[in-house]
């Protein structure tokens, strides 16, 4: 395994993967990939680790669930995002996401 490689696989087996075949997921649209409750993806516009496009493309692999899934990027924030300056925007934003969601 390169080391570029271990953050898409971080991704896809540790948010995406559950077991899903990947090919049927790709050839259903996505809609292989279920969802029970609300999913929030932020992706962080300075994040070299998990770059944003790859957060959006997780995003939108969720597209065809019935459940709440949006997006929320924040472009000037890293991959450490909850825990570098600024964290408690992104925990305040997670948290009025969730009492919206009825949590």
């Amino acid at each position: 395994m390169r080391a570029y490689d271990l953050p898409h696989r971080v991704l896809r087996v540790g948010v995406l993967g559950r077991g899903v075949d990947e090919r049927a997921a790709a050839e259903a649209g996505g809609a292989a990939f279920r969802s029970d409750g609300p999913l929030l993806v932020i992706g962080g516009g300075r994040d070299h680790t998990v770059p944003e496009v790859v957060a959006k493309a997780a995003y939108e692999l969720y597209g065809g669930s019935s459940a709440v899934t949006d997006y929320q990027s924040f472009p000037d924030r890293g991959h450490s995002l909850v825990f570098d300056h600024g964290w408690r925007e992104i925990a305040d934003f997670a948290l009025s996401w969730l009492r919206r969601q009825g949590f």
